[in-house]
């Protein structure tokens, strides 16, 4: 394991890689928690962004929808207008 240089001697890093000191449960618990802490501001923020994009996504298919929708009517009307000429050409070349 390379320990890191920032903040430990040559010497120090050597006297840790040569130490036999057993971590227990509790320490193992505490350094847990530590770490637990340091980074669960960090977790919140990245929720908290999370749910902002979340939101904004929701906005964006809302208006497609409305877009959607605008389009179906639109279309729908352009359809009816278009049968209703169909129709007339239909009875004109049945007169004939």
């Amino acid at each position: 394991m390379e320990l890191p240089a920032q903040g430990w001697s040559a010497s120090g890093r050597k006297n840790l890689k040569k130490s036999k000191m057993p971590i227990t449960k509790k320490d193992l618990k505490d350094i847990k928690g530590v770490v637990t802490e340091a980074v669960d501001p960090y977790f919140g923020a990245i929720k908290k962004d999370f749910n902002h994009i979340d939101n904004r996504f929701d906005k964006v298919d809302k208006r497609l929808g409305n877009i959607e929708l605008l389009l179906s009517v639109k279309y729908q009307r352009r359809i009816e207008i278009l049968e209703k000429k169909v129709k007339r050409v239909e009875e004109l070349l049945a007169m004939r």
